[in-house]
């Protein structure tokens, strides 16, 4: 089975499908996030999906949503910790911890 990706405000990218079976990892949305990176599943907020496996157009789903042949999805992301530091270093509000006293000993 191909399922499409595609990314936002941009249109489906048809030349590279992801290929899955239910041999292997099976066809749901987990299975699709588990082969573009580990820890997508994690951080899955949710997807929209394009295609016959909807019962609308786009259709949010979770990760237990069962695709179809040909289908195209959008995943979208919490925030990480590291892209929330990211945006407060940005906005100056990073709080840098007070350096603690070190006695030499001589």
């Amino acid at each position: 089975m191909r399922v499409y990706t595609k990314k936002a405000n941009e249109l489906p990218d048809f030349g590279d499908p992801i290929v899955l079976t239910n041999e292997r990892n099976g066809c749901s949305v987990k299975s699709i996030c588990e082969q573009i990176h580990r820890d997508l599943p994690k951080e899955f907020k949710q997807a929209k999906v394009w295609g016959r496996s909807c019962k609308f157009v786009p259709q949010k789903v979770g990760l237990s949503h069962v695709l179809c042949d040909e289908d195209v999805i959008q995943i979208y992301k919490n925030k990480t910790k590291t892209q929330i530091k990211k945006e407060d270093k940005k906005d100056g509000e990073v709080k840098k911890p007070e350096a603690k006293d070190k006695k030499k000993k001589k």
